[in-house]
């Protein structure tokens, strides 16, 4: 039986295969989730017979499983996940075109390839602990393979399904969520004479308690509530690196549950505080924070040159409240690599950025770009920006600490 809460099932395209009963649709093609976390595709009903090859899990006519082949796959696999447009359109985004772009250097991931014969599957299984690739088609997705043999590299992209939310794997090893229980507590007072009189499962109970006072009120809690205990929160993540690859120091601090966050990671150096990284994420608590954070990080060492060129980019900010000399990278989106900039007319326009930045662009500017210093407007530098490898988004509504 797989497990997952009700609000991550939402968010993703995988069908945990539970007690409940189900319905396969096998004229599309889906992967499937086996009980030890390994992956492969099934084509058809046909395609099915490969992997549960006896007669009695079919009903052939209806082109479905027969209840004695649901009950193979509750034994057999924790769930599966249609590779139809919703897939493909949540997967847009994430393409690579070799495993260095979509894969962290010690990451044991799970892959979706698409070559000249069609989509296939790699799971962690095609790699050693240490992240290195193991199985024989694996080194071929490397851009090593394809630059010394180009005639054989037929891939035409790779996914890292455990970087796109709705593909990944996440769902179905997680806990479920029970229906919390209601606490009835009684109460009487305020300020410094609030005390609690009584506590209640039963709310009759509480009720027939309270009034035996004139003063007393009801108050409702949930015991035990699994929803608040799996609910995500918003975290900043910094990971100290100074001169290095390597996270010397780490810290989690939490952020209001009001700011309009997103995933993302910035860049800063100073005083005090090093050079570090900073990541914005969503966690169920600071330790499962922290360790995201850290998988984020080796993963974004692996293709920062390509992905994030920009993001080690720094200028001093000013006004700066606080001892020492600050240098702020720009905020990006970890999942679309795009800067996010807040315009701010009184401190730091766009064109305040643009001449600051224009000297680091990853393709720099020539005189074929025919500027007119003198006349310089946001659409002007926002476009120049990005026609030379800098995908920025000036937005207003960007948090706080985003600024």
């Amino acid at each position: 039986m797989s497990l997952y809460t009700k609000e991550e099932k939402k968010k993703s395209l995988w069908h945990p295969i539970t007690d409940e009963d189900f319905t396969i649709d096998f004229s599309k093609p889906f992967i499937v989730c086996c009980d030890d976390a390994s992956l492969f595709i099934v084509k058809d009903l046909a395609d099915m017979f490969y992997y549960l090859d006896e007669d009695r899990f079919y009903d052939v006519k209806a082109q479905t499983l027969s209840e004695e082949g649901k009950d193979a796959f509750r034994e057999f696999y924790y769930g599966y996940m249609y590779i139809d447009d919703e897939f493909y359109k949540a997967i847009d985004w994430a393409k690579g075109q070799y495993l260095e772009d979509v894969k962290g250097e010690r990451e044991r991931p799970e892959l979706f390839v698409m070559d000249e014969i069609g989509p296939k599957v790699i799971d962690h299984f095609d790699f050693y602990p240490n992240g290195d690739p193991a199985y024989e088609g694996t080194p071929k997705l490397c851009r090593d393979f394809a630059v010394d043999h180009p005639e054989l590299h037929k891939v035409e992209y790779i996914v890292n399904l455990n970087w796109v939310p709705a593909t990944s794997l996440n769902t179905l090893f997680v806990a479920p969520t029970d229906k919390p229980k209601t606490a009835y507590v009684v109460t009487s007072g305020e300020y410094s004479d609030y005390r609690v009189d009584g506590v209640f499962s039963d709310k009759e109970k509480a009720d027939s308690f309270a009034k035996k006072a004139e003063d007393r009120t009801i108050e409702k809690y949930n015991i035990d509530d699994e929803e608040q205990l799996r609910k995500e929160y918003w975290y900043e993540i910094s990971i100290r690196i100074d001169n290095s690859s390597k996270a010397k120091n780490v810290s989690v601090n939490d952020l209001s549950q009001s700011g309009q966050y997103f995933d993302a990671v910035r860049f800063r150096s100073g005083e005090g505080i090093g050079s570090c990284f900073y990541f914005y994420l969503k966690a169920i608590d600071r330790d499962k924070a922290k360790a995201i954070a850290l998988e984020r990080f080796h993963a974004l060492l692996a293709v920062e040159s390509s992905h994030f060129p920009m993001l080690r980019w720094t200028r001093d900010i000013s006004p700066h409240y606080g001892p020492g000399d600050l240098q702020e990278g720009l905020v990006f989106g970890y999942f679309d690599y795009k800067a996010y900039f807040y315009s701010d007319y009184r401190e730091e326009k766009i064109q305040d950025l643009f001449m600051k930045i224009k000297d680091s662009l990853p393709i720099p500017l020539t005189e074929e770009d025919k500027i007119d210093w003198q006349n310089l407007t946001e659409d002007a530098c926002l476009q120049l920006m990005n026609n030379h490898g800098l995908k920025i988004e000036p937005r207003k509504d960007l948090p706080l600490e985003f600024i």
